[in-house]
């Protein structure tokens, strides 16, 4: 569609086209050495499919323009078109009037959602009976009607019975650049900067802290895994939040770096998911708002959370690490920025602790 308007443009300018291309990011490419522009880009023809789209650019412009010089916003209810193929950027404002605990807060329940919208029900307490609710649905239902967290003691003394002392609560930050900073990687891959590791050696003793961010701009990943492997020792769990995550910074470091591949496998079969008892509804809270992201269930669960940190998502740290690492700036505003990644990387960890404590004062 946009080579479509660009086509519309040329052609009504004066300017012959005779074929469209569009170009795009090879995510195969592995850089080695300067960046090969010619590889780094696929070259596709698309001229055949955007001729039939030229044919709906004037109508669609004029529609446009009548929009805009409207006095009123078009009346548009929402409705799976505001996520057709990419999430509409005005979703946030169009969707500002469901309140928390909404409908679309249900486990897997986008089109129940919809549903139930239409039915003018809008939160999750105002369900009628008997509406076709999975058992995790329900246990959302429940929560926000009672305003009171479920608890599974069963389930989530299982999961807790399978964490070996020592523990080791690890996280990763990473950038994935559209254009690979490091040789051997491809573009959007994964690469680790960064590394949080609280180690709690026996139950009750206090904890370690053992903190890496990259310095410079060389690959951070060999360092990244002799720093881990004289860590995190031979033996205990390893617990990661969403750990498939951590498991694919291992195996991606570990394709570039053979020599430790022996040693991510057996990580890997020290790893544990502390997400698992809340994806699995062993514990949920309303104030999940039916998310159980760790963003999500650590204040609601501890009552603990990421308010008034500087750097408070994952997605900022992998920004502001490539801005104060590759960019230009102050060498004060660098180190500002790095003891902002260690705070908010070390919140992680530490917030799993606090997680594995809650967790095992609600069955004792």
């Amino acid at each position: 569609p946009d080579v479509a308007i660009q086509s519309y443009v040329c052609r009504n300018s004066g300017i012959n086209l005779n074929k469209l291309f569009l170009m795009h990011i090879n995510n195969q490419y592995v850089r080695q050495g300067d960046i090969e522009p010619d590889k780094l880009f696929t070259k596709e023809d698309i001229t055949k499919q955007t001729q039939e789209l030229v044919l709906q650019v004037e109508p669609n412009l004029e529609k446009m323009v009548k929009v805009i010089q409207g006095a009123e916003c078009p009346d548009i209810k929402i409705g799976p078109h505001c996520s057709n193929l990419y999430e509409c950027p005005l979703k946030e404002i169009c969707w500002a009037f469901l309140p928390q605990n909404n409908v679309f807060s249900l486990y897997r329940g986008k089109t129940l959602g919809f549903e139930l919208l239409q039915q003018k029900v809008q939160k999750l307490k105002d369900i009628p009976a008997g509406a076709k609710l999975s058992s995790s649905q329900n246990i959302q239902v429940k929560c926000a009607k009672t305003n009171k967290p479920h608890i599974d003691k069963k389930n989530i003394m299982k999961f807790l019975s399978t964490l070996q002392y020592p523990l080791y609560f690890l996280d990763f930050e990473t950038v994935a650049p559209a254009i690979p900073f490091y040789d051997g990687t491809r573009p959007y891959q994964n690469i680790p900067f960064q590394f949080s590791l609280h180690i709690v050696q026996k139950e009750g003793s206090k904890q370690e802290h053992h903190s890496f961010l990259a310095e410079g701009k060389a690959d951070p990943r060999p360092e990244i895994l002799k720093e881990l492997k004289s860590l995190l020792g031979n033996s205990g769990s390893i617990i990661a939040y969403n750990a498939g995550f951590e498991t694919g910074c291992l195996d991606g470091c570990a394709e570039s770096y053979p020599q430790y591949s022996e040693w991510v496998v057996r990580i890997k079969q020290r790893i544990i998911d502390l997400l698992r008892p809340f994806k699995s509804f062993c514990y949920y809270h309303p104030d999940q708002d039916g998310s159980a992201s760790l963003k999500s269930v650590l204040p609601a669960l501890t009552g603990k959370g990421y308010e008034g940190m500087e750097i408070a998502d994952g997605g900022t740290a992998s920004r502001e690490y490539a801005r104060v690492t590759f960019g230009d700036v102050s060498e004060e505003e660098r180190q500002q920025v790095r003891k902002h990644l260690v705070e908010y990387c070390g919140q992680d960890t530490e917030g799993m602790i606090w997680i594995v404590e809650e967790l095992t004062k609600i069955i004792f």
